[in-house]
Parts: C-alpha cells; sequence; structure tokens
C-alpha cells in the first residue's frame, strides 16, 4: 500500500529451510508503534516487544504437542499452555553494544560478530522486499552468499 505516492505498508514472507519461516508487517504512517517480534516453537514460545520498559523478552511454555493417529477419535494435536518468564535482560542501548562489539573485535583481532556479509545478506533482502512490491507481491527468491 502506499501513502501520498510512496510506499507505506509492506507484509513480508521469507521462507528458509527446514521448514522454518518469518513474517514481517511493517507500517511507516502507523498511529501505533509495535515492535514485537514472536518466535514460535513446538515446546515454547518467546515474544521480544521493544516498547517494554522491563519485560522486554518473555518465553511463554506452551506449543502442541502432536499424538498418534492411533486412536481415530482423538485429536491429532493437542495444544499446551504453561507458564512465563521473563529473563532479566541488559538495558544498554544496543547502537552502544555494536559500536563496543566492533571495538573490542579491533583490540582483540579477531572477525565481529556481525561484518560485512552480514550486512550484505540484509540489503539483499532489503532488494528482493522492494522488487516483490515493484512486481505487486510476486516471489523472489535470493540466491545464497559465497563467503570468502
Amino acid at each position: 500500500a502506499n501513502f501520498n505516492g510512496k510506499e507505506n505498508i509492506a507484509h513480508i514472507s521469507i521462507y528458509f529451510e527446514d521448514n522454518c519461516f518469518a513474517h514481517f508487517h511493517v507500517n511507516w504512517v502507523s498511529p501505533v508503534k509495535i515492535r514485537r517480534m514472536i518466535v514460535g516453537g513446538t515446546k515454547k514460545m518467546l515474544v521480544y516487544d521493544d516498547m517494554e520498559n522491563f519485560e522486554k523478552i518473555k518465553v511463554y511454555d506452551s506449543g502442541i504437542d502432536i499424538k498418534s493417529p492411533e486412536g481415530i477419535h482423538e485429536a491429532l494435536v493437542q495444544y499446551r499452555i504453561g507458564d512465563m518468564f521473563s529473563p532479566k535482560v541488559n538495558q544498554t542501548e544496543a547502537l552502544a553494544l555494536g559500536a563496543r562489539e566492533c571495538l573490542d573485535a579491533i583490540k582483540e583481532n579477531r572477525q565481529p560478530l556481525t561484518n560485512g556479509y552480514d550486512g550484505l545478506e540484509i540489503v539483499k533482502l532489503l532488494e528482493a522486499s522492494d522488487k516483490s512490491l515493484k512486481g505487486m507481491g510476486r516471489i523472489v527468491e535470493i540466491q545464497e552468499l559465497v563467503h570468502f
């Protein structure tokens, strides 16, 4: 969707190997700021909410238990909801942590946790998203990077 001729809203789905995917909903002019990420698994789920002041990360003991198809009258999937815990998170600004990591890598003569290849992968993802947007939502495949 666009606003004043500029792209505004996008729904981006990314499919990875091993039956894993990510879905993003972004909206530039939304009146409500939402910065939430939900990671779901079969045993636990994690919610990261950057707008939260104290409990930015919550881990839920919830998921699904897949039952064997032996009993035809039983449900094949059973949903499970358990406890939630919120680990303590360092409140240091992300940019400061990134700058510190870069300086430490230089001092210690080692590769940083993220590097130019990681940045290139992000740029490829953004370019593919833009190409899909201009193609009315068509699927764009991203080739794997070759690391030297």
